[in-house]
């Protein structure tokens, strides 16, 4: 290579390092725009000065947070269109907190975003209510301990224009606990929580106009001398559809109780399942009854594996700021939680 090839050559280099350097730094100069409005979904109800809160998650996973006034129910944020920074937007109105389910990314060439956030008045009354999906899948089995890991997901639809905050208990769904009930992991996503009282499992979730999706994680115990569990999932309000998911890797024998069939297998969070459903919807009170043979010795992973990646950052940012930072310790792999819900979703 000659002398002439060889300066051409570093002329180039230095030229795409600068052009490089100069759109990082352009990046990192851009300013963007994260306005929007706020209403208020209740007929007749007006809306007060709020709070808004721009929550900030860093390529490095570090949460930060801005905080606007909306006066009438206008809010903007000036802010850095960083490309590698997440954006969520946050509000609250009479004590029930309200998140944009969309993260805002901005960059140089989309620096502006504008949401809307709805809220609503809240009622203590109980409105018409029923569920659309009701889904109770294993998440885990631990033969040593004679426990099994249930996840319960209740797609509730609630009638009107109010958030329901239950009665003077606060508790806004009640449902019949499954057989063996041990216990329940307090924190339900980022505004209830559950506990068990005597034979019924409780939810403090205010449930929104439309459908609210109230997951609940149990621990329940099964006589390992039998090595049998029977999976009863009952209705607490009338239920369009019932179903049970075992990942088939578990092994065993999964049969279907009265009135119930096998479904197509399903395949979700890198699992395999084994579905089994009620025939028609179930009034308030019917049931859904699967039994489970040969759980010993069966190579079950731990449920409560950490989630990994750039969720954990949006997920941990939702916990600390409701408060809720031991939900995050229960996290599993990605799509743990969603993965019989992403399939039915209604």
């Amino acid at each position: 290579m000659n002398r002439l090839t060889i300066l051409l050559c570093g002329i180039v280099a230095l030229g795409l390092a600068a052009s490089t350097s100069s759109h990082v730094a352009a990046q990192a100069r851009a300013t963007g725009v994260v306005s929007g409005t706020i209403r208020n979904g209740s007929a007749g109800a007006t809306l007060p000065t709020l709070s808004v809160q721009l929550i900030v998650i860093s390529r490095t996973s570090a949460v930060t947070s801005l905080v606007a006034t909306a006066e009438g129910g206008r809010f903007r944020f000036e802010v850095p269109a960083d490309a590698t920074v997440t954006y969520l937007l946050r509000t609250e109105y009479q004590g029930v907190p309200y998140f944009d389910p969309v993260p805002i990314l901005l960059s140089p060439e989309a620096n502006i975003v504008a949401r809307e956030l709805m809220v609503y008045e809240v009622t203590r009354e109980r409105p018409a209510q029923r569920i659309t999906s009701t889904i109770v899948s294993v998440r885990g089995i631990d033969p040593e301990a004679a426990r099994l890991h249930l996840q319960r997901r209740d797609v509730v639809v609630t009638a009107g224009d109010r958030v329901y905050l239950g009665g003077a208990d606060g508790v806004t769904l009640r449902v019949p606990a499954p057989e063996g009930i041990l216990g329940v992991a307090a924190d339900q996503g980022i505004d209830g929580l559950a506990a068990v009282d005597g034979q019924t499992v409780t939810s403090t979730q205010p449930l929104r106009p439309g459908e609210s999706v109230v997951v609940t994680s149990l621990v329940v115990g099964y006589d390992p001398a039998v090595d049998v569990y029977r999976v009863r999932v009952v209705a607490p309000l009338p239920t369009e559809r019932l179903e049970v998911w075992v990942p088939e890797r578990f092994g065993g024998t999964v049969e279907p109780g009265a009135g119930a069939a096998r479904a197509a297998s399903r395949e979700a969070d890198d699992e395999r399942w084994t579905v089994v459903e009620r025939r028609g919807a179930a009034p308030e009170g019917e049931s859904l009854v699967v039994t489970m043979r040969g759980l010993s010795g069966r190579n079950a992973p731990n449920p409560l594996v950490e989630r990994r990646g750039a969720a954990v950052a949006v997920l941990l940012a939702l916990a600390v700021i409701a408060g809720g930072v031991t939900a995050v310790a229960r996290l599993r792999r990605p799509g743990a939680e969603a993965s019989p819900s992403g399939t039915h979703s209604a």
